[in-house]
């Protein structure tokens, strides 16, 4: 009778381990995020009908290329390329607020009123980057490459460099390297 309730007692406990919630059984605790354990997972972020994309490309060095959704629930999931601190998809939670902080970001006049493309493309090893809102009756996308040169750039990598504060990029992407936490955030 021990062996049996021992047994059970086991089982309940790695049962609670394996998944966050019903809502998460696509993903596994790997410390504070957790490893998407289905290639089917982007559809969590995807299916919501308000979220957060942000994505960075690549260059011609190690820049991160990853693509990431926020949740109005301020989960995130990360989907990596390159040059980032994991390899496979991930998820885990941020400040709590966060979404909302992001939200009315890109709802301010500041980034409303900003063009949807900054990709002049001239010749560089400069990366890119794309921020973007969708929720019902409101969608707002920029598309920025860093090596371009319109007059607006400076306020574009204003709000950028905000968003990527408030995603907590060095904790939540970022490769760390060179002994430190993580990596300044770009300085486009």
């Amino acid at each position: 009778m021990r062996a049996v309730a021992s047994l059970i007692f086991a089982a309940a406990m790695m049962a609670g381990c394996e998944t966050i919630d019903k809502r998460d059984d696509v993903m596994m605790q790997s410390g504070d995020d957790y490893d998407m354990v289905k290639t089917d997972a982007r559809t969590i972020a995807e299916n919501e009908r308000t979220h957060i994309r942000f994505e960075e490309t690549a260059c011609f060095g190690t820049c991160p290329v990853y693509e990431m959704f926020v949740t109005p629930d301020d989960r995130y999931y990360v989907y990596p390329e390159a040059h980032v601190h994991r390899e496979k998809p991930y998820a885990g939670e941020l400040e709590r607020g966060s979404f909302e902080k992001l939200r009315m970001l890109i709802k301010s006049p500041q980034y409303t009123s900003l063009k949807t493309d900054y990709t002049c493309r001239p010749v560089s090893d400069m990366p890119g980057a794309q921020f973007e809102l969708t929720e019902d009756g409101f969608n707002k996308t920029v598309d920025a490459y860093w090596g371009c040169n319109d007059p607006d750039m400076p306020r574009v990598k204003t709000l950028f460099k905000e968003a990527m504060r408030l995603l907590d990029l060095n904790r939540t992407v970022y490769k760390k390297v060179r002994g430190g936490d993580g990596v300044d955030y770009p300085n486009y």
